[in-house]
């Protein structure tokens, strides 16, 4: 198991404690989407009904949101690669989460539910808690609830985000999330040693975001046996060290059964763009 440092954390708030100036963990950052009509022929405009947390509803790949223009849109992905800074990934969410789902649900992103079904496919544990590391506005807990994984905590930076994520419900109308905590998953934190049974994360290991030191005081909070299954951006994989990292701790003993999957972030993603793409690495831990 890796160890972490004894001093030094940064306490966890749950969410009924957040406000926007105290310490907290990063959100899910999107990739960049794929441009309108590429791969898609003729029917490019032609509505897609698509299962979203609010029910079937139809939704246009690159159509823009009633709430927020394509310029803006444009903006505010484009600050979400330059953010260099916990305050940056503060600033940028608080703009943007009132319509990050249905930024989601336009471009058809798959990237929460492959992570999902990953690890449902490869953990055991029933009932157990499972950590979702930058819950962003709880798109994967609402994919894991969808497939009867509970108890399921979040966290992040983004206290506008959390209150996103406190909405969201499984299909038995209860709550995906059982506690929502906000902290800075870029240092310690205040959450005990081997806490919880599974961990998880989509689209927060990629630009400006996590790096890969901040996989060792994850690992610290889950127990030896679980299945951890994380999204990594695939335009850096290899060049920010997140493949080191991960290889090294499986040569060290600190995972087992390493097996990472190349997988889309867009159902319709541009395969000329690595960052349409992500590396699912899923492993368990010892």
């Amino acid at each position: 198991m890796i160890t972490s440092r004894s001093h030094g954390r940064s306490a966890p708030k749950t969410w009924t404690e957040c406000d926007a100036s105290s310490q907290s963990g990063r959100p899910a950052a999107p990739h960049s989407p794929p441009s309108r009509g590429r791969g898609r022929g003729d029917d490019v405009c032609a509505p897609q009904e698509v299962t979203t947390p609010a029910g079937r509803v139809k939704s246009v790949t690159g159509e823009r949101s009633p709430q927020e223009s394509g310029d803006d849109r444009a903006t505010l992905l484009k600050a979400a690669y330059a953010v260099k800074s916990p305050d940056d990934n503060r600033e940028l969410y608080a703009k943007w989460a009132a319509t990050y789902e249905q930024f989601l649900n336009d471009y058809r992103y798959i990237y929460a539910r492959q992570v999902a079904e990953i690890f449902a496919e490869r953990s055991s544990a029933e009932g157990e808690p499972v950590l979702d590391a930058g819950c962003g506005t709880g798109r994967l807990g609402w994919e894991l609830s969808r497939l009867g994984i509970s108890p399921v905590d979040g966290i992040d930076i983004s206290p506008e985000m959390l209150e996103k994520a406190s909405t969201m419900t499984g299909p038995d109308g209860a709550p995906s999330y059982r506690r929502l905590m906000e902290a800075d998953l870029t240092g310690s934190i205040d959450l005990g040693t081997d806490s919880y049974s599974g961990l998880v994360s989509s689209g927060v290991f990629t630009h400006g975001h996590l790096g890969p030191d901040a996989l060792a005081e994850l690992l610290r909070v889950v127990r030896p046996g679980s299945v951890g299954v994380i999204g990594i951006n695939a335009s850096i994989f290899e060049s920010n060290g997140y493949r080191a990292r991960l290889e090294h701790y499986a040569v060290v003993g600190a995972i087992g059964d390493l097996d990472v999957k190349f997988r889309k972030v867009y159902e319709d993603a541009d395969d000329s763009n690595a960052n349409h793409f992500t590396n699912i690495a899923a492993f368990t831990v010892n």
